[in-house]
């Protein structure tokens, strides 16, 4: 070996190792926090009943502002799978509107149907903060 490559090698050789490439690093994964559990408002109202037999703990809902609602200038409209299946409850949706109309990311899951019961009375949703 020259004694230029030599010197070469133990010149690049620390640096190498700096620059070598790293395994990936796993992503963190978004956290959510809660915010708060509501019974679902108006569920009779719309396709909720039809969904009745459809609808499960867990599934995922989606929450839509609806500021020109005539009743309700806070009001935030509940979906399951595209249905609109009632409302978060006036008398709980002021900070959900405001959330949602910052842009924030929020996510709504069913907390609690009971399959037995009468599909008019009012079942539980949570939702979270995604970020």
């Amino acid at each position: 070996m020259k004694r230029r490559t030599f010197l070469h090698f133990l010149v690049a050789t620390p640096f190498a190792a700096l620059f070598s490439i790293a395994p990936a690093q796993a992503q963190p994964q978004a956290k959510s926090i809660f915010l708060q559990r509501s019974e679902i408002a108006g569920f009779q109202h719309y396709d909720g009943p039809k969904l009745w037999s459809h609808l499960d703990e867990g599934q995922a809902l989606t929450l839509q502002r609806e500021p020109y609602n005539p009743y309700d200038p806070r009001a935030v409209a509940v979906y399951w799978q595209g249905h609109k299946v009632g409302f978060v409850p006036q008398r709980e949706n002021r900070v959900i509107a405001q959330m949602l109309d910052k842009g924030e990311t929020l996510e709504a899951e069913i907390t609690r149907l009971r399959k037995g019961m009468n599909p008019w009375a009012p079942w539980q949703f949570e939702v979270r903060v995604v970020g």
